[in-house]
Formats: C-alpha cells, sequence, structure tokens
C-alpha cells in the first residue's frame, strides 16, 4: 500500500485493488492444496479439516505485499517453512517436507508427473485469486507504462487460453 500511496510505483500488479484507486482485472490465479505422494496428509481418509491442516507443515511463499488481505487459518501450525521464490517450495514439497496451496498453472508438470498430488480438503479444493492491473496516477502513464501494461494483458491472456 505505501507504493500506492507514496508514488513510487507507476504500475502495480495486485491481489486487491486499494480503496481510491481503480483496478483493471487482469487474470484469476487458482490455487490447489499439494504435497508429494508421500506425504502423511494424503494417508487421512476424510476431507482435509484445518485442524488436520494445523498438525503439518505449511510451506509458505513470502507475501511482498504491504498487507496481507488473505485470510489462511491453518497457518496456524506450530511449524512452517517460509520461502521466498514457488521453485523452493516446490523443491521442499517433492522432498516430503510439508505441503502448500501453489497456483495450478505453475505446477501443472508436477501435477501430471504424480511428483505432486491435489490434497483433499473438499468443497474448498481451489482458492481463487484475481489479479489487477493498477495505474495509481492514470494521467501520467507514457507511452512506454502503456506498452508494458500491454504486455501484462497479452501474457495473461496467454496464458489463459494455453
Amino acid at each position: 500500500m505505501v507504493e500506492y500511496l507514496s508514488g513510487e510505483a507507476d504500475l502495480i500488479i495486485t491481489g486487491s485493488t486499494p480503496p481510491g484507486f481503480l483496478g483493471e482485472p487482469l487474470t484469476t490465479v487458482d490455487f490447489i492444496p499439494v504435497a508429494s505422494p508421500e506425504y502423511p496428509l494424503h494417508q487421512i481418509n476424510h476431507s482435509l479439516t484445518n485442524d488436520d491442516l494445523k498438525k503439518h507443515r505449511p510451506v509458505v511463499i513470502r507475501d511482498s505485499g504491504f498487507k496481507r488481505t488473505i485470510d489462511v487459518r491453518w497457518l496456524g501450525s506450530e511449524e512452517r517453512w517460509t520461502v521466498s521464490h514457488i521453485s523452493t517450495s516446490i523443491r521442499l514439497l517433492k522432498r516430503n517436507m510439508g505441503f502448500a496451496w501453489l497456483p495450478t498453472q505453475q505446477i501443472r508438470k508436477d501435477l501430471n508427473a504424480g511428483d505432486l498430488v491435489p490434497l483433499n480438503v473438499g468443497v474448498n479444493q481451489k482458492n481463487s485469486v484475481e489479479i489487477f492491473l493498477v495505474f495509481p496516477d492514470p494521467d501520467s502513464a507514457g507511452p512506454a507504462m502503456l506498452k508494458l501494461a500491454q504486455i501484462f494483458r497479452d501474457q495473461c491472456n496467454a496464458v489463459q487460453n494455453s
């Protein structure tokens, strides 16, 4: 949020549009809970509950935003891994060191290969986050910034249509 208010950012990609700003929907990212095929949560014979998840180690990708807006109750686990990149999260999961909610688009190959397997969390099997493109000061956006925004739009459309 600081970047919005201080004028440090000319273009922002965010999971929530701050009050007072207009955001253009850019794409929707679907997250699913996954772990290695051998991870103990796969041995539980019912839909996993928050209590089940709290007994296991989540792998969390550090939020680079100013204020976290998503309520993730199972983060109350006593132990967790916090990493700064999705590739690190995937490596930890493949080594049977925890579970994570990851974007399906980025783990599709791992799912197809059976290296990662979706966890059975019942009706909450997917968490979708809409991503917005925000120009904090649209009147000052020059040709280069407008071109960059169009590149983001085009890339998001290409990924959604693949």
